[in-house]
């Protein structure tokens, strides 16, 4: 089954708020903001981490990004663009593509306890108000909600395991 994925070009229309969802043994936990896509209010929620010390999240926070996808997104009309089943950029693969060569090093998420003064959740927070407050367009890249409107899986190159898992192996 193919999966729903794509971005939006958005304006932010909210603060973020950290949210856990409870799985199993776990607490995974999601900043979620809401967004002006197309003119209808969308949720968007951003996996920042969990509680689990054996199921942490990798990630790269990049100040100084270079690349010329920028100029491709900068380009690109608001609102929502669906990239199910393409492989070339704009569509991300993180793993395949040379997008994040020479930008740093992995990182493990904090384990997270619920305060959203861990990272990633505090600087993404941050980003996310600071777009907000300043109404600046926001690029944001996931799996389209089933039902409703929104986006989640914003990590789609996490390689989650167990129950977590979106495709078959």
């Amino acid at each position: 089954m193919t999966l729903a994925y794509g971005f939006v070009k958005a304006k932010v229309t909210s603060e973020p708020k950290l949210k856990p969802s409870h799985h199993g043994h776990e607490t995974q936990y999601h900043l979620h903001c809401n967004l002006d896509v197309d003119g209808e209010q969308w949720d968007v929620a951003i996996n920042v981490g969990t509680n689990d010390a054996d199921d942490l999240l990798k990630y790269k926070l990049v100040f100084d990004f270079r690349h010329p996808i920028i100029q491709t997104l900068a380009a690109a009309a608001g609102g929502s663009q669906d990239l199910t089943g393409q492989r070339k950029l704009p569509a991300l693969d993180f793993l395949r593509s040379n997008l994040l060569d020479n930008t740093g090093r992995w990182r493990d998420s904090d384990v997270m306890d619920g305060s959203d003064d861990t990272e990633p959740a505090a600087t993404l927070k941050r980003l996310l108000s600071r777009a907000h407050q300043e109404n600046r367009d926001v690029y944001i890249f996931g799996r389209f909600y089933a039902q409703g409107d929104g986006l989640h899986d914003v990590h789609l190159n996490q390689g989650s395991s167990k129950g977590f898992i979106h495709r078959r192996r």
